[in-house]
């Protein structure tokens, strides 16, 4: 079933950052672990 070519364009110019599917305001387990290799480097 072929998707219409502007479908996504038309999605993300509709909807704000935090209703896209993989955006977080803080990705607290990806900041933990990189935490947790005990890197001083920020």
């Amino acid at each position: 079933m072929p998707e219409e070519p502007n479908r996504w364009e038309s999605v993300y110019r509709s909807k704000e950052e935090a209703e896209t599917s993989w955006f977080e305001g803080r990705p607290q387990v990806s900041l933990d672990l990189i935490a947790d290799t005990g890197s001083s480097d920020r």
